[in-house]
């Protein structure tokens, strides 16, 4: 029941989708512009499997450990090109391979895994630049403890409708809701090509008991999403919010996909105060609510990491959960609600 939206949404969002993201980038502010280069330059120039970035994005600390990953045996869908690209004086020699794991969350059954097909190798420019592309690189421990979370209560996704926006090159909680989950239906999301056609792989190799779909989406608040808008009960996003510029269509496109009496839950770490501007606009929409310890578990390894791992910074390591609920009359109570 795996199915692609890469062409109703070419047609229905099309020319303002992509219209969009070219205006964003024309907007952008100087430092902002060149912060993200080097970022993103690191990435490809980095031999290692992390990156680093003096604002954003420092990946001296890789995971909190409670993802198992395997790599298959066999690789028969690794893809071997060598490109050439040159931007400014910089000339870029690349090899893509993909690879193929098993992933699994020992803690919860170490039966159910998807099959996951990483990014393992540096990168091409062309596959950087454009949307914000930071998750075709690596997995994320925002991610990482994201899909844990959902695994965990699985239970408040039977018979709903959900959407991971942004998830990069895998979609990891959106692919295990529709293992561990009985959902009415699960939609894989990013707004970079490259991580769609992923994704796309993705679904392929894997079989699941809902329908799980595949879609090319950009955030753009002042889009018309079609069927879509209104049409889910639970949004999730992983450390999608520190790029000043994409905020505020982050922010829109949640509320017109969001049901009136849904929940967004956006797992990021604080870093350097981006979550917090992000929490400032979406007060202006949505009830919030922050929650530092939401799983005990993931609390005890952030103190364990914190106290030891001199590597561990907390400030853009460890994920706040941020949940958000529409501003109506029935969320005048917001501050008790449970999931």
């Amino acid at each position: 029941m795996n199915r692609s939206r890469h062409s109703q949404l070419t047609e229905s969002l099309g020319k303002s989708a992509k219209a969009s993201v070219n205006g964003h980038q024309n907007s952008h502010k100087q430092s902002s512009s060149t912060e993200r280069w080097k970022l993103l330059k690191k990435a490809i120039l980095n031999k290692d499997s992390g990156f680093s970035d003096s604002r954003h994005s420092i990946r001296r600390f890789n995971s909190y450990g409670f993802i198992k990953c395997v790599k298959e045996a066999y690789n028969s869908s690794r893809l071997k090109t060598d490109r050439a690209e040159e931007d400014k004086d910089l000339v870029i020699k690349s090899k893509k391979n993909y690879e193929w794991y098993s992933v699994a969350i020992p803690s919860i059954d170490p039966r159910l895994s998807v099959n996951v097909r990483f990014y393992n190798s540096s990168v091409n420019i062309k596959d950087l630049t454009g949307f914000n592309n930071t998750g075709n690189i690596c997995l994320w421990p925002s991610e990482e403890i994201m899909a844990l979370f959902c695994a965990k209560n699985s239970a408040i996704f039977d018979n709903k409708s959900v959407c991971e926006l942004g998830g990069g090159m895998t979609c990891l909680a959106a692919l295990l809701i529709g293992k561990f989950s009985q959902p009415k239906e699960v939609f894989l999301t990013d707004g970079n090509e490259a991580s769609f056609e992923n994704l796309e792989k993705i679904c392929d190799r894997n079989e699941f008991e809902c329908s799980v779909e595949c879609c090319l989406l950009q955030w753009n608040k002042n889009l018309n999403y079609g069927d879509l808008e209104e049409r889910f009960d639970y949004i999730l996003c992983a450390d999608c919010l520190f790029f000043d510029e994409f905020r505020e269509d982050l922010c829109g496109t949640i509320f017109k996909l969001l049901k009136n009496d849904g929940t967004c839950l956006i797992f990021a770490p604080n870093r350097q105060n981006t979550f917090h501007k992000f929490v400032d606009m979406a007060k202006i929409k949505f009830e919030c609510m922050i929650v530092n310890d939401y799983d005990l578990e993931v609390w005890e390894r952030h103190l364990s990491e914190k106290e030891n791992n001199s590597e561990y910074d907390e400030d853009i390591h460890y994920p706040l959960l941020l949940k958000l609920k529409k501003r109506t009359k029935q969320t005048n109570d917001f501050c008790k609600m449970v999931l």
